[in-house]
């Protein structure tokens, strides 16, 4: 099969979007959205194969998978080395309540003209009030109550005394996000946006390999049997984001997803 010019034959992984004999609230709505975002986005309404960077989590511990990605990538500074960085000046990640930050999202969406080798576009021109405004009360961050079907927003923060989100105090700021719907066995980045400003400081590495070693820990059970990470079709973004995938996501270039039970 030719995809964007080059002939491949790639593996096959298949997507389970629930656990043996479970239920839950948010299962439904997860698996509508997962099927759709997989189906729509990654595949170019290609109903059964669909090429996507993926990072293969089975039979992996965080300390595999970062000597597995500096094996790889011996010429390039390793994306552990800029997550060093990162926090080294400071910078922290944890999950955070959305509607609490949005000024904070407004800032980092505006702060980048180009962003994915072409012009600002789609939730990109958003304005505050088009996501609701500013928070009008604090918001704190809870877990979600099913550890396999969940969407959680992970930021990376900077501190800033006295900083606000409208008229809520906050005391520091967020200058990174990315947004994880996990669904069975499959999880997603269906967002993933840092500030220009900081980008250079290896906020976004920071804030990737955070959350594989979160995934990874075998005393998570919201990792539990999450087999694969997928971010995007592959080479959407140009050379620019997909040597980014390349640094982050250390598997084969592009790999063939199965959706099944789709009626559209």
């Amino acid at each position: 099969m030719e995809i964007s010019g080059i002939n491949s034959s790639l593996p096959v992984v298949t997507v389970s979007y629930r656990p043996d004999n479970h239920t839950c609230e948010a299962q439904e709505n997860r698996e509508d959205y997962i099927v759709d975002y997989l189906y729509d986005y990654v595949g170019r309404s290609q109903p059964l194969e669909t090429p996507a960077g993926w990072l293969d989590l089975r039979n992996q511990t965080y300390e595999s998978f970062i000597v597995k990605t500096k094996r790889t990538y011996k010429s390039t500074r390793s994306a552990e080395y800029a997550a060093r960085k990162s926090l080294s000046k400071g910078f922290y990640v944890k999950p955070f309540v959305r509607r609490l930050f949005t000024p904070d999202i407004i800032s980092i969406t505006h702060s980048k003209e180009i962003r994915s080798g072409g012009p600002r576009s789609g939730f990109l021109l958003e304005t505050l009030e088009d996501i609701g405004g500013p928070p009008q009360q604090y918001y704190h961050f809870r877990m979600p109550d099913c550890p396999f079907h969940y969407s959680i927003f992970w930021g990376a923060f900077m501190d800033a005394p006295g900083h606000t989100q409208g008229e809520i105090v906050t005391n520091e700021r967020l200058v990174g996000f990315i947004h994880l719907r996990r669904t069975g066995n499959v999880a997603l980045y269906t967002q993933i946006l840092g500030h220009g400003d900081y980008l250079v400081d290896g906020i976004m590495f920071h804030l990737h390999l955070h959350i594989v070693k979160w995934i990874l820990d075998q005393n998570n059970p919201y990792g539990q049997g999450l087999e694969h990470l997928v971010y995007g079709r592959y080479y959407d973004g140009g050379e620019g984001r997909i040597t980014w995938r390349k640094k982050r996501v250390s598997n084969p270039p592009i790999l063939f997803i199965p959706i099944e039970g789709r009626n559209k």
